[in-house]
């Protein structure tokens, strides 16, 4: 008897521990700006996520951001990809070799006109190849997948002066052009987002300018598997409306998330559901007198959808934002997500269901006290939305205590935090004139030989960072 009650405590316990979602808000920075704009969980239940960084120490130099998380969003490794000049990542998805392929742009070092990038790497991040599609206009690549014969499809934007054109390239598993297609000859108009659908064609989202308006539309673009239209749709009438993400939906037809705009100049989130064919079956409107926008979808394990993007707060500011809804568009709940004291805006531009059921978004929180100094933001939900803080994190400002400040000579950090830390130091301009790793709550730092002004200290440990002003007189 024993014994069985023992298998069944057993059991009881196995059950808690499945049921359990895992919650987290973790930030990433490897240079002076970095944001993230695509994020996936990866087959080992941890995530990667895609974005670009900003090297403030050189002219103008952008890197593609790559960053391995495990299950708990601890860093496993962090990759900058790219050399001099500007090199972005707007999208990431794992690979069937358990590698990941990204796409964005790269500035031509000749020409200064931008190129759709296409960067293969294995499954550690290292670089197996690289390409570049362009020539006479600028292109850039904002979507990526890969498709059922291991090439990969790009989604994108060609714009020909006076014009702009979607433009959508299909490649085999190197990286060479099988075929290109772009669509509006005539029309001003983006892509944003792309899938492959059941019948091995694909579904493409963006939007067009019409040529007697100002005001974008919403387009849908259903092709064969060979990049030949099978029919279109355009969505929204008198009023300014974008598609950002579109996804195949359990009953075939298709979910597109952007935003519309309302009377008063504001904005709100914006849900088409559409039939096989790109009829419409729903439109709905999330929002109140604020602005808010949707840059991702995903249809649900319970036939809803998730969406993410940005809300702005009374203040001014924004926030993370996430809806749940249920199969007709409904709204079930919504969430805000902001970082802490020293930031004063976040946005969320991709998120995806977790095999518990719960929620990771990737986006970015701008820092008021650098100009444009801006980390990648990840959050990770439980079904609800519901993101658990921990406590130990120093994010808190009676948590760090710097003394004296103003000085002139040396400065003193006491940090109330259990973990490790690193510093850096930052001049007015954004360079870093310091920087010191594995640091235990107390920490002196020689200033003398810095010239007087307003410097910026950052505090990192895992969990999150905070930023601190020191003077120097």
């Amino acid at each position: 008897m024993k014994k069985k009650l023992f298998i069944l405590s057993l059991i009881l316990n196995s059950v808690q521990i499945s049921n359990c979602q895992i919650t987290f808000e973790k930030f990433f920075s490897k240079n002076f700006i970095s944001i993230g704009h695509s994020v996936q969980q990866t087959n080992d239940g941890g995530y990667i996520i895609c974005g670009s960084t900003y090297i403030y120490d050189t002219q103008y130099d952008w890197n593609v951001l790559l960053i391995k998380t495990d299950v708990y969003g601890n860093k496993v490794w962090l990759k900058e990809i790219g050399g001099n000049g500007i090199e972005e990542g707007n999208s990431v998805c794992q690979t069937n070799d358990g590698g990941y392929i990204i796409t964005g742009c790269k500035e031509n070092e000749s020409t200064l006109i931008r190129e759709i990038y296409l960067v293969k790497t294995n499954s550690m991040g290292n670089t197996t190849w690289t390409k570049t599609f362009g020539g006479e206009y600028s292109q850039e690549g904002e979507s990526v997948c890969q498709t059922s014969d291991d090439g990969y499809v790009i989604c994108g934007t060609s714009s020909e002066s006076p014009v702009s054109q979607i433009l959508i390239t299909k490649t085999d598993s190197v990286g060479d052009i099988l075929w290109t297609k772009k669509f509006f000859n005539n029309i001003r108009c983006k892509g944003y987002s792309i899938k492959q659908t059941i019948d091995n064609g694909y579904i493409i989202t963006g939007n067009y300018y019409p040529e007697n308006g100002f005001s974008p539309r919403i387009y849908l673009i259903k092709t064969n598997e060979y990049g030949d239209t099978l029919w279109t749709n355009v969505f929204g009438g008198e009023h300014s409306c974008e598609g950002r993400c579109v996804q195949q939906t359990f009953d075939y037809g298709y979910i597109i998330a952007g935003s519309i705009q309302i009377p008063g100049f504001y904005y709100n989130g914006y849900l088409v559901k559409t039939n096989e064919y790109g009829d419409t079956i729903w439109t709905k409107s999330h929002g109140t007198f604020r602005n808010e926008s949707y840059c991702s979808v995903c249809q649900t394990s319970d036939n809803g959808y998730i969406m993410a993007g940005s809300i702005s707060t009374l203040e001014g500011d924004y926030n993370v934002f996430l809806l749940k809804s249920d199969n007709n568009g409904d709204s079930l709940w919504s969430k805000q997500y902001n970082a802490q004291a020293s930031y004063l805006n976040e946005g969320g531009y991709s998120v995806q269901q977790t095999d518990d059921n719960g929620f990771i978004i990737v986006g970015y929180a701008f820092c008021d006290l650098f100009v444009d100094a801006t980390e990648v933001y990840l959050i990770k939900t439980n079904e609800d939305g519901v993101v658990t803080r921990i406590s130990n994190n120093i994010s808190k400002d009676n948590e760090v205590y710097l003394f004296p400040n103003p000085t002139n000579n040396y400065l003193t950090l006491k940090v109330s935090s259990n973990n490790t830390f690193e510093i850096e130091i930052r001049n007015i301009n954004g360079k870093l004139v310091f920087q010191k790793f594995n640091i235990n709550q107390i920490e002196k730092i020689d200033l003398s030989s810095f010239p007087k002004g307003l410097y910026y200290l950052r505090i990192i440990n895992p969990e999150n960072s905070i930023i601190k002003k020191i003077i120097k007189f």
